[in-house]
């Protein structure tokens, strides 16, 4: 009886024994927190790359949460010592890291091509007339009309690119205005012509793959910068919307929004008139001054 209550009594004395060395403590730890580092060895992570597509899902997710996100690593290495199911571990990776970051994955099939991206990018050629009772492009399609475009994108080059040049100008002349709206127009020029200088507004996710871009990784830097780019895509495109509604409920800003379109663009044309060489070669092979040039032309009306 005494042999067999030493034995019974092993796990702890065992579990006491390895409490007592920090070394024996530590490796406790890891088997106990991040059981990959034992079953995967602990090779240099700089030579060794992840196999996104030769793992399952859940692997992808694990491994993406290690990198990562620790604590929700450590979360889900807990509820599959406790014999959770596999559902409930998804379910438990794609909760946490939802927790931290802008955009969250919906299914860990995602986290195969890197931290997502909430493309927001708006091309006329990917539009159809039909679009134009769905809103929020209702509001987009007479914007664009302004500038002498519709859906579908079909007009010549040369009056796609007066009106990219004449979006330019206003959004230049109006970085000089402090009023709040003025912001929130020169945002939404910007994003109409896919010239804001960010990834998420100026692309589709169409675009964006087309292009041969590569994705951001599953790195510390990576999701920061993602994040950053996600946050301020949305913060873009809401300010957009509040200069849209500000254009249909202000006949004053939409006045003087469609009279510096028209007064820019005059002049855009008239300096083209005058470079009478260069209106001889094809529209494609000639160019526009900097912006600067025209912002002159533009006139903003105070505001309060």
């Amino acid at each position: 009886m005494a042999a067999l209550a030493d034995l019974q009594n092993s796990p702890l004395l065992l579990s006491a024994l390895m409490d007592s060395d920090p070394r024996l403590a530590l490796a406790n730890a890891i088997a106990w927190l991040d059981p990959a580092t034992l079953t995967k060895g602990a090779a240099d992570p700089r030579y060794i790359e992840f196999d996104y597509d030769a793992e399952d899902h859940l692997a992808v997710g694990l491994h993406v949460c290690r990198e990562c996100f620790p604590t929700v690593y450590a979360g889900a290495i807990q509820l599959q010592w406790q014999g959770a199911g596999e559902r409930a571990i998804e379910r438990f990776i794609l909760e946490g890291m939802g927790a931290y970051l802008v955009v969250p994955p919906q299914d860990l099939e995602e986290l195969r091509y890197g931290p997502s991206v909430d493309f927001c990018g708006l091309y006329l050629h990917t539009l159809e007339p039909e679009d134009a009772d769905n809103p929020p492009l209702d509001q987009l399609l007479p914007v664009f009309g302004l500038f002498g475009l519709s859906a579908g994108g079909d007009e010549p080059d040369e009056v796609q690119s007066t009106a990219f040049m004449t979006a330019k100008v206003l959004v230049q002349s109006l970085t000089t205005r402090r009023e709040p709206v003025y912001g929130d127009l020169a945002n939404l020029l910007t994003w109409l012509f896919s010239f804001s200088g960010n990834t998420a507004i100026d692309y589709t996710e169409e675009a964006f793959w087309e292009n041969g871009y590569d994705s951001a990784e599953w790195t510390l830097h990576d999701v920061a910068l993602i994040d950053d780019i996600n946050r301020e895509a949305h913060e873009h495109v809401t300010s957009a919307f509040r200069a849209m509604n500000a254009l249909e409920s202000d006949p004053d800003l939409h006045r003087a929004f469609r009279r510096n379109i028209k007064t820019v663009t005059n002049a855009i044309h008239k300096y083209q008139q005058q470079k009478g060489t260069d209106n001889a070669r094809p529209h494609s092979q000639r160019g526009y001054p900097d912006a600067a040039t025209f912002t002159r032309y533009a006139r903003w009306p105070e505001r309060p």
